[in-house]
């Protein structure tokens, strides 16, 4: 059940430039996760470029329809176990708050990550599967 991280979100436009392989990996990974936090972050990001909350509303029910076409599911990980563990890794690791939380979600999860971000390859147990195949 790997995680599926902020920037995946954002691949799985026809428009970024890792969109065909965010599509590779919808076709061959399974039981795709993506947690709350996640979902909470993307809609910062869009909010914080400038993004009209209608646009934000269209992109979410694109994302609705790739989630439902694809069998992905999210996973609540806003809880006091994933906030202390957060809490942790970012005294520990120095991580930021959104990826603090991605990677709690992931070690309590089956510790698979979906993503380019290589700030989670400092947990040895996390395993990354890069987008781009990077």
């Amino acid at each position: 059940m790997p995680i599926a991280d902020t920037d995946f979100l954002f691949s799985l436009s026809p428009n970024d430039k890792k969109h065909k392989y965010a599509m590779g990996i919808l076709d061959t990974v399974e039981n795709i996760k993506v947690p709350d936090i996640v979902l909470l972050e993307y809609q910062t990001v869009l909010m914080n470029r400038g993004i009209s909350f209608q646009n934000i509303k269209r992109v979410f029910l694109a994302l609705q329809e790739i989630f439902w076409q694809y069998k992905i599911e999210t996973i609540h990980a806003i809880d006091i176990s994933h906030l202390i563990l957060g809490l942790n890794l970012r005294i520990n690791y120095n991580f930021s708050f959104f990826d603090s939380l991605v990677a709690a979600a992931t070690i309590m999860s089956d510790q698979i990550i979906i993503s380019d971000d290589r700030v989670f390859d400092k947990i040895d147990t996390i395993e990354r599967i890069p987008i781009s195949g990077k």
